[in-house]
């Protein structure tokens, strides 16, 4: 059967709106059929059998020639429709493969005559291509990967936390937008993430593209951007010990530097990124600034760089976890354009010096020339307004956008949960004085904040419509739903919270004090072992005291290691056996020496293989 039909024939050419009044004026205003069908330019003939129901197929204004009919109904159609679109809702689309079988098996199930391959099981290629014509409203689209934890946080009621804590804060604040920043970090490779497409010679199988690697070595580069559209001059950490002056050839105009051995954002790196931004910023006590950014261990257990935020009147807001995809603005309006035009950059850097491949050297200058490109004030403001930060907008995200959550009731813990929602809103940097007007938000109190997800505007799930089939579709391809309990990991991720808050600073200091204190344990606790290393087996060292000479002295001892495996004093496991060389005065694990725990004496395979004295002291 072809898939494009074209039509032959001019019948039923008359316009479908003019039958329907044709039929309404007919049939309830008593209107004679010659005359309706004169006025509103319908067939006489269609016209009677409409109004008489006569027709089988074609009722009321609907158009039908020939013999041959779908398989399903209009309304059965509408009903697998819409189960397409909540499936997509929830991140668990169909494809064609799918929406084929689904199509057989609801025609098998409910009894509905069909010329679909019962061998294979599935609808043809015909049936789909014209479902997918007469539903216009779908699209075959390429789905963006969205990871489990995303589809879980991203929920009604971490949203309205979030920004019923934005609300308070700019409102004890004002800030203005260009007083309002947002940063993030984003890898830099010296090999594009995605190439561009090329012209080739039709039906070629492969078609290849020059590259620097198969892999690349990576960068990282911070980015931060205001909504009034300012962005602040980057900041680039590479993956290398020491830094190198060419590494800054071509990058953009502030930038700063700064290395590490995983070329990653650690907290001494993001405590000089913040000095930095302080710098460009300037805030004071009249103008503070406000910060957003995500819950990154650098950023949330930082307390060098909450302590100088508050001392400098800078709010630092946490965006809650895995929800930086929708409320991160860089995220949404800025990363993937900077993407795009780093591929362009390194397709354009590749084609201009054919045989060199990009190194770590070149990054700096082909990011710049993506970076300005990207870096447009239009892409921040519209980013901020996208995600309701600035215009506040708490109603920027509909009950559409929290489907995906449905499919599990389960939330993530959030640490800011431990304390009331009110010590946190409460308190600000003592640095920062609160101000009485709003310059910008005088929606606040118009925009009621999200509400629950029983409202009478949510949606109808499909199990509580009606169905047009015997057998609905959400029984043979039932909607997703997690069985079971989730596992909670132990860590708890740092949720929505004010990280300049007078609560959660105390709490980082609690936490650096018993982390300083279980280090001062664990040290006072293995200094007595090594002075006295017989006491980790009493029975076994009071033998051996007899028979070997002792450590010289606590830091001979401290640098004990095993002369087999080289393991150091420090680093064994409590309660593991050692014995010394009768002959060297070395030391090592009664495992690695093969000796039994109540043998006294030991002589090591070196000493054993040594005749003379002078070639034990070269050795030793």
């Amino acid at each position: 059967m072809p898939r494009t039909y074209h039509r032959k024939s001019n019948r039923q050419n008359w316009n479908a709106e003019h039958m329907d009044t044709a039929l309404q004026e007919v049939l309830h205003n008593g209107m004679p059929f010659k005359t309706a069908a004169r006025i509103f330019g319908v067939p006489l003939m269609s016209l009677k059998r409409r109004a008489k129901n006569k027709n089988v197929i074609a009722k009321d204004s609907i158009k039908h020639l020939g013999g041959k009919t779908t398989t399903f109904t209009n309304d059965q159609e509408n009903e697998l429709i819409r189960h397409i679109l909540d499936l997509e809702s929830r991140m668990y689309g169909l494809t064609t493969t799918d929406l084929r079988r689904l199509a057989f098996q609801l025609a098998e199930k409910n009894h509905i005559p069909h010329h679909f391959s019962r061998e294979k099981q599935i609808a043809g290629y015909d049936w789909l291509a014209g479902f997918t014509k007469r539903h216009p409203e779908i699209a075959l689209r390429n789905p963006e990967a969205t990871s489990a934890a995303r589809a879980r946080g991203f929920n009604k009621q971490v949203v309205t936390k979030f920004f019923e804590l934005l609300k308070n804060i700019i409102e004890k604040h004002n800030f203005p937008p260009h007083k309002i920043y947002n940063v993030d970090e984003t890898s830099v490779s010296t090999v594009p993430g995605k190439n561009s497409k090329i012209f080739a010679k039709r039906g070629r199988k492969q078609v290849a593209r020059v590259t620097s690697a198969e892999r690349g070595v990576s960068a990282t580069a911070v980015i931060c951007t205001s909504a009034g559209g300012v962005f602040v001059p980057p900041m680039f950490i590479f993956s290398r010990k020491r830094m190198k002056l060419e590494l800054m050839d071509g990058t953009p105009p502030g930038s700063i530097f700064g290395c590490n051995e995983s070329g990653w954002m650690k907290l001494d790196m993001f405590e000089r990124w913040f000095d930095h931004f302080l710098n460009f910023t300037k805030p004071s006590k009249e103008e503070p600034v406000l910060l957003i950014l995500d819950g990154h261990l650098s950023h949330t257990k930082n307390l060098n760089v909450v302590t100088k935020a508050r001392e400098n009147s800078v709010c630092i807001l946490c965006l809650p976890p895995h929800t930086t995809h929708k409320l991160q603005p860089l995220d949404v309006g800025v990363m993937y354009p900077l993407s795009r035009y780093m591929d362009q950059s390194l397709e354009k850097w590749m084609n201009n010096n054919p045989g060199r491949t990009v190194t770590v050297f070149q990054i700096g200058k082909i990011f710049s020339e993506a970076y300005l490109k990207a870096a447009m004030p239009s892409n921040a403001i519209n980013a901020f307004k996208k995600t309701g930060i600035v215009p506040y907008d708490p109603d920027v995200f509909i009950d559409a956008d929290f489907v995906a959550a449905d499919v599990t009731d389960q939330r993530y813990d959030e640490v800011a949960e431990r304390s009331s929602p009110s010590s946190v809103l409460n308190e600000v940097p003592h640095n920062s004085p609160a101000r009485e007007t709003v310059n910008h938000g005088d929606s606040l109190e118009k925009s009621p904040l999200p509400g629950p997800s029983n409202q009478l505007d949510s949606p109808i799930p499909d199990e509580v419509r009606e169905s047009s089939f015997i057998m609905a579709p959400t029984v043979c391809h039932p909607l997703p739903k997690i069985k079971g309990k989730r596992q909670v990991r132990q860590r708890k991720s740092v949720g929505t919270v004010l990280l300049t808050s007078t609560p959660y600073k105390n709490m980082l200091e609690e936490e650096k004090l018993k982390k300083d204190e279980a280090e001062e344990k664990k040290k006072q606790n293995k200094k007595p072992k090594l002075a006295n290393k017989e006491n980790v087996n009493p029975k076994q060292r009071t033998k051996k005291k007899e028979k070997v000479n002792e450590i010289s002295s606590d830091s001979d001892a401290s640098d004990a290691e095993c002369i087999f495996c080289c393991e150091t004093y420090t680093n064994a496991k409590d309660g593991e056996g050692w014995i010394k060389c009768s002959k060297c005065l070395r030391w090592a694990h009664d495992a690695c020496a093969g000796v039994e725990e109540d043998e006294d004496h030991f002589t090591c395979d070196l000493c054993q293989s040594c005749t003379s004295v002078k070639y034990k002291r070269q050795l030793f």
